[in-house]
């Protein structure tokens, strides 16, 4: 598929009916491909957006953004749902602390936590999730500024964060604890996916040389097993 002109495409997540959703941080938009068909459609779109930059989709379909201003050091988190009478519509979720550059996000298995991670400082925060409302801030863990970018959970509960720049992949518990570091070929891995026949193997884009590398984990993605209906 190509996207409209003037759009750029970053973060690519899939619901359980298969339909595939592109954040468009040039344009705003949220692009919606249904399984089966390759024409990119409208599915929210917002001017008071910075930029829509990874996405992250809960077993209702609910969609959460996180749009970071990257000159202001600072972001935000977008819910975008669908409503009783059908409409898409989607506002910034209020937050009990100011959040900085709002980058990889993903949600724990039970759908219930929401993880985020800051890149101007390198944190990595969880929120309890009530209605339009984040609650319960608590810094999970603090790497180095500027090095960290995608994050996904597993069916465990364990994140998976990208450290660009350090060319490894994070893997923590919940707690914050580093279970291991899990070394790449290249220094900028940038975003984080789980596929495979068994939802193990883990996708990495590297933005240095441009290319994806993988490795295998002894537990499947969240939203691996969430297309499956596993989860």
């Amino acid at each position: 598929t190509t996207l409209p002109e003037g759009s750029v495409g970053n973060a690519i997540r899939f619901d359980r009916s298969g339909t595939m959703f592109i954040a468009d941080y040039k344009k705003h938009n949220i692009f919606a491909i249904p399984k089966g068909a390759t024409k990119p459609a409208v599915w929210f779109h917002s001017g008071e957006m910075s930029q829509p930059n990874d996405i992250t989709i809960a077993p209702d379909g609910t969609i959460y953004a996180s749009d970071p201003n990257w000159k202001g050091r600072e972001g935000h988190i977008w819910r975008i749902a669908r409503g009783a009478d059908g409409t898409v519509r989607g506002q910034v979720m209020s937050t009990p602390r100011a959040m900085g550059t709002t980058n990889g996000i993903d949600l724990s298995p039970d759908g219930k936590t929401l993880y985020v991670g800051e890149s101007s400082s390198g944190q990595i925060w969880s929120y309890a999730i009530s209605g339009n409302e984040l609650t319960a801030a608590k810094l999970v863990k603090a790497f180095q500024p500027d090095t960290i970018d995608g994050l996904r959970t597993d069916v465990a509960g364990r994140l998976y964060v990208a450290r660009i720049l350090k060319g490894t992949i994070a893997l923590m518990k919940p707690t914050g604890a580093v279970e291991r570091e899990i070394p790449l070929k290249a220094k900028e891995p940038t975003n984080i996916a789980f596929g495979g026949s068994d939802g193990k193997t883990v996708f990495v884009t590297q933005r240095q040389g441009g290319f994806i590398e993988s490795f295998r984990t002894d537990q499947q993605g969240r939203e691996h097993c969430l297309q499956r209906g596993g989860c």
